[in-house]
């Protein structure tokens, strides 16, 4: 039986925008009932590029081979908090997050090149379209929550800039209680 490791690759954020982002993740706690999400770890936080699941060691290698060619091979990423929502709606939430972007395009361009340096090395398309997103809670899906649908009215966010300099293929250990996260290749931008 081989050992098999639970992955994603991530954008990793920048100290700052963390703090940003649970600061607005303690004001959004407000609008919902106690108890009713598993807010993330501040710790935590980072942009998913592609959830891989459970990979084996050969599949767990050519995922650290694209993390490898990505090193140098791009520009930092100037982004900004846009909005904070939940999917599949705000009135229906399953999965609480803020939005990130760019003013440039220059994010949805690395996450399209990094997909595409992923399905060279044989993993396929993705289950769903990209969408730069920050998880900051999630329902239990056997407890569905109904909310007003402008919960988010009144909500401010930071509006400065933080720079995204890292890709990392994460790997994530879950336990009861919460996940962990550890990097398993990291890749720098560009100085």
């Amino acid at each position: 039986m081989s050992e098999r490791t639970r992955s994603f690759l991530a954008l990793l954020l920048p100290a700052e925008m963390v703090a940003a982002a649970a600061d607005l993740q303690r004001r959004a706690r407000d609008r919902f009932p106690p108890g009713s999400v598993k807010w993330v770890d501040p710790a935590l936080f980072h942009l998913t590029v592609r959830f891989f699941g459970d990979l084996d060691r050969k599949a767990l290698l050519k995922a650290s081979s694209v993390v490898a060619s990505m090193e140098e091979a791009f520009a930092p990423v100037t982004v900004r908090i846009t909005e904070v929502s939940a999917f599949p709606s705000p009135a229906r939430p399953q999965v609480t997050w803020i939005g990130v972007e760019d003013r440039a395009g220059c994010l949805a361009a690395l996450a399209e090149e990094i997909d595409r340096r992923i399905r060279e090395a044989g993993f396929g398309p993705p289950d769903k379209p990209w969408k730069s997103h920050l998880t900051i809670g999630r329902t239990a899906r056997d407890r569905p929550l109904r909310l007003d649908p402008d919960w988010t009215a009144g909500l401010t966010w930071p509006a400065g800039d933080f720079t995204i300099r890292a890709v990392a293929l994460m790997r994530s250990d879950l336990r009861p209680e919460g996940p962990t996260y550890t990097p398993v290749r990291i890749a720098p931008a560009l100085s």
